[in-house]
Order: structure tokens, then C-alpha cells, then sequence
């Protein structure tokens, strides 16, 4: 999307990539097609509707060339298929004969619409989700997927389960008396029987500095210099941890930080990911575009512009221009460096023989 904000001519501050892509999702969630949106967009006379219409038709065309679906098509698609034909909506609705699902509160209507698609056949449908919780909206979550469910299935049960076995009663009452005041929510009181517990302190600082020294003085006040491991800090963001480090270094105070980088994010998995979604998908230029120069094979940005530009002008994928830098005039002095790597023939070669080899299943599996 960074791509095509630049092809087009856009302002990035005005035209968040982030920001664009989810408007796009809640287009999608309303089954709007690339044309549908830019009509709805001219009949508003919205620049910013029109433009972002622009990038979506855009978008759904590199998708297509990279052979590639985002998140939203996933789901968009599959309930088209399940709505246009119907032996195909059959064959699932007999194949799960119970449809489970989790934080239903966030689901989105695109959602809604396929667990009924496939829940329609035995009508075996069970969602666990909390009213109250519901903080996605910005992302397109439909809290009125929960609190209509009844009225979607009139045979419904409904289970409350109110107890809570992590908290004490003090912090539920805290809790309860501010979901009270929610509208448009079915009501529950949650209670334990952990006791009642310490009263809770609510301390209103004047930055993070002063929040921070807050935090230090209380642990120095109830550990006395002890007992440092039974006190644990909860933040929102990685962002905020910033100014308590530094006041428990200057406290005094050991610490160290649970979770970080998730594991599907370190930069290595990326690229070993892209690795392999590249040999799958020769297509799929935006991993190709990861792994090109990775590690280091001598191709500067220049020549990466000038096989995007030479990809573009054949209507092929990037690969394809890589693969045969002898057939372009403009590639002479990179095609040297690429035919001294042979790093693209070393690495799909194995997937190239794999192909001309004939698999054979095995009549049968033990487990052991």
C-alpha cells in the first residue's frame, strides 16, 4: 500500500498507509467492490473517499498479480462462494456438524455471516463472548453480533458465567460499577470467592515521570529492599516501560521485562517466511522484494528500480525479470553479479525436481 500512496501521487501524512488499508477492511466487510466504492465515493463528492476508492482498485490488482488475497478477501470470498453456490454451502454445512466460536463481541459482519453460512445446516452453533468488552469497533467489530444472537437463534441457551477466580472483590466491584453505566449491554455481575482484598489505589500523575517515581516509591515502601519478585508492572505499550526503567535504575530496583518481540515478528522468521511464500509463489514480489539483497548479493537500490520498472512495462512479476537478466539491456552490469551468485537457481532448484518426482501415497498410516 506504501507503494501505491507513492505511485499515486500522495501525501503519506495525509494518506496513512495503516489508515487507508483500514478503510479498505470495512469496505470489504460491506462486500463493496473497487467500483462500487469509487461510485459511492464520487456520489459524496469526497476527495479523500475518491482517492483512497483509487488505491483500493489499485490494490486488489497487485493482489491479483501477485496471486496473493489479504485477510479480509479470506473471509470475503468464502462467503461469496458459500452464498453463490449452493452444493459448495451444502457440502461444509454436512462437514461441521458444530460451529465453535471465540471473542465472538469482535467479530465483524463479513464474520457474522459466514459462521451462519456454515452453522445453517445442523444449526449447531455455540459463541462465547463478553458485551462488555467489546473495544474493537474501530476495526469494524460488530458488537450487535452478541447482543442480538437470541433473536438469530431463538433456540439458543444462555450461560452467565460470572464468577471470576483471578480477582478479588474489591477489584470486581471497581469493575462492575464501570461497565454499569455501558449502553446496549446484556448485564452480568461477576463475583469471587478469593475475599474481599486490599482497596484499590487509583494515583492520577502529572507525566511519566512522575507516574514512574510513583511506581518506585511504592515497591521501595512495601518490599523494604526485599521481596522484589512478588510486584509486577502492567503497561499498555513497549513505549511506557521507557520512563520506569529509569526510575527503578536510579532506585535502585532489579527488574526485568517479560514478552518483547513475538515471535512471528523477529526479522529472521520474516525472512525465512518470505523464503518460502516466494518459493511457492513466484509471483509474490512484495517477499521477493525482502529477500532479494538478503543476505547481501551486491544489487543496489538502482537496479531493483530498474527491474521494478522493467516488470511493470512486460506485465511479469519480479522474479521473472531476475531469473533472465540477459534478456534486458539494462540489467548487463547486474546481470554479472546475479549469474555469479547463481542464488536464485541454487535455491528452487530442489523445487524443480520435487515437481518431476511422482508421489505416492501410502495405503495406510499407523500412529503410533
Amino acid at each position: 500500500m506504501k507503494d501505491i500512496i507513492k505511485s499515486m501521487g500522495l501525501d503519506d501524512k495525509s494518506f496513512p498507509a495503516k489508515s487507508v488499508l483500514s478503510m479498505i477492511g470495512r469496505v470489504k466487510d460491506r462486500q463493496q467492490t473497487p467500483e462500487a466504492f469509487a461510485r459511492t465515493a464520487q456520489a459524496r463528492g469526497d476527495y479523500r473517499l475518491e482517492k483512497i476508492a483509487e488505491a483500493y482498485g489499485e490494490y486488489q490488482k497487485r493482489l491479483k498479480a501477485n496471486n496473493a488475497v489479504d485477510f479480509d478477501d479470506i473471509i470475503c470470498l468464502t462467503v461469496e462462494l458459500l452464498e453463490n453456490f449452493q452444493e459448495v454451502r451444502e457440502y461444509y454445512q454436512r462437514k461441521f456438524h458444530y460451529v465453535l466460536i471465540d471473542e465472538y463481541q469482535d467479530t465483524n459482519r463479513l464474520q457474522y455471516r459466514l459462521a451462519a453460512l456454515l452453522a445453517g445446516g445442523h444449526e449447531n452453533i455455540c459463541v462465547v463472548g463478553d458485551d462488555d468488552q467489546s473495544i474493537y469497533r474501530f476495526r469494524g467489530a460488530t458488537i450487535e453480533n452478541i447482543l442480538n444472537f437470541e433473536q438469530a437463534y431463538p433456540g439458543a441457551r444462555t450461560i452467565r458465567l460470572e464468577q471470576n477466580y483471578r480477582s478479588t472483590q474489591s477489584i470486581l466491584n471497581a469493575a462492575n460499577g464501570v461497565i454499569a453505566n455501558n449502553s446496549g449491554r446484556k448485564g452480568k455481575t461477576l463475583w469471587t470467592a478469593n475475599g474481599v482484598g486490599e482497596p484499590i489505589l487509583v494515583y492520577e500523575a502529572y507525566n511519566e515521570t512522575e507516574e514512574a517515581n510513583f511506581v518506585s516509591g511504592q515497591i521501595l515502601a512495601r518490599s523494604h529492599g526485599q521481596n522484589f519478585r512478588d510486584f509486577a508492572v502492567l503497561y499498555r505499550t513497549n513505549a511506557q516501560s521507557n520512563a520506569m526503567e529509569y526510575s527503578f535504575k536510579r532506585n535502585g530496583i532489579p527488574y526485568r521485562i517479560i514478552g518483547g518481540t513475538r515471535y512471528f515478528d523477529r526479522a529472521e522468521v520474516k525472512d525465512m517466511l518470505a523464503y518460502l511464500c516466494v518459493l511457492n509463489n513466484r509471483s509474490d514480489d512484495l517477499r521477493l522484494r525482502r529477500i532479494v539483497n538478503n543476505p547481501p548479493r551486491g544489487l543496489g537500490g538502482k537496479t531493483m528500480e530498474m527491474v521494478e520498472r522493467l516488470a511493470q512495462a512486460e506485465g511479469c512479476s519480479l522474479y521473472d525479470v531476475i531469473s533472465h537478466p540477459d534478456q534486458y539491456g539494462a540489467l548487463e552490469r547486474a546481470a554479472d553479479k546475479l549469474r555469479a551468485n547463481r542464488c536464485w537457481d541454487c535455491f528452487f532448484r530442489p523445487r524443480r525436481r520435487a515437481r518431476q518426482m511422482r508421489w505416492r501415497w501410502p495405503i495406510s498410516i499407523s500412529w503410533c
